[in-house]
């Protein structure tokens, strides 16, 4: 069938090298606490809605806006290992971007329409007397969505983290770019759902769960083929908040190299940076380093766990 030859198209582009499995990416996390608040939506006058979550009662003045955007595939629930660390002393509001968990998709889903979308849903659910400079948090992909996002409104951005970020060119899971992006185009091109459950089968021979819906493949990988290195390596150099980077070595995703270049470029342009690498961890270090980082998180964002704001 169609779908059977473009998904054993797609497969031998990955196992050629384009992409690399995820297993081993994400070591167990142990015994931890974890936060899922109720799931909440806002919806947009254009009638799009988006998911989220967020403990109420944080919004207070001297407390810190915290917006964490998610990877790919991805959704609020990525954050529940290192919510727990930020809550005490953050409003912290775990969104789910465009075509993920129940939010409506963009029609051009570029990380520059990802971030828009960000925004229209900050300004319907922050109200502007209270709301602090918005922090983003952001993991692999969403490193992209928050860059753009710090760039559209400046004034309104106090900084943003990015853990195990997507950088500033391919790294090892999509290489040959170009390869990726060809053949995965070709795939989504099948009539129906053929294209979507062409990817399914091959993210899930990738190790991706099967608990995740096929939709939220096709999302990403729309996504993936919608990157624009030039345009993120231009924000970078022109970035004016401060930055925390963190990652571990050992990621199957993405090489260390790569984000010793994104180091290297954020330590040329931003006021501030602070950066924490691990030896492990794998590239979800957001879950199995969650209290190392939210410690870290913590000291950078100069706010403690007993809510008074450091001076």
């Amino acid at each position: 069938s169609m779908s059977a030859r473009g998904s054993s198209a797609l497969l031998r582009v990955a196992r050629a090298g384009a992409w690399r499995s995820q297993r081993g990416c994400s070591g167990r996390a142990g015994a931890a606490v974890v936060s899922d608040p109720p799931v909440q939506e806002a919806r947009l006058p254009s009638g799009d809605v988006c998911s989220f979550v967020r403990l109420p009662g944080k919004e207070c003045a001297g407390r810190p806006t915290v917006v964490a955007l998610h990877g790919g595939p991805g959704s609020h629930r990525d954050w529940r290992y290192l919510a727990p660390h930020l809550e005490e002393c953050c409003d912290l509001v775990r969104l789910d971007l465009p075509g993920f968990h129940g939010s409506t998709p963009v029609p051009e889903p570029s990380s520059t329409a990802v971030a828009q979308r960000v925004w229209d849903v900050l300004d319907e659910i922050l109200d502007p007397e209270k709301a602090a400079p918005v922090v983003f948090i952001a993991h692999s992909m969403g490193s992209h969505v928050a860059l753009e996002a710090a760039a559209q409104r400046r004034d309104r951005t106090g900084g943003v983290a990015l853990l195990s970020p997507v950088c500033l060119r391919p790294h090892q899971a999509i290489r040959p770019f170009w390869l990726v992006k060809t053949v995965s185009s070709l795939v989504m091109a099948l009539p129906g759902d053929l294209g979507a459950r062409a990817l399914h089968a091959v993210y899930l021979q990738l190790g991706f769960p099967r608990t995740t819906e096929s939709s939220a493949f096709l999302v990403t990988q729309q996504r993936v083929n919608c990157f624009d290195w030039a345009r993120i390596e231009g924000l970078v150099a022109q970035m004016s908040t401060p930055a925390f980077l963190s990652f571990a070595t050992n990621d199957h995703l993405v090489e260390e190299p790569v984000f010793r270049e994104l180091e290297q470029a954020l330590r040329a342009s931003t006021p501030s940076l602070r950066v924490k690498s691990f030896p492990t961890g794998g590239h979800n270090i957001q879950k199995t380093k969650a209290e190392e980082i939210g410690l870290e998180l913590v000291r950078w964002l100069g706010v403690s766990n007993d809510e008074k704001i450091a001076p």
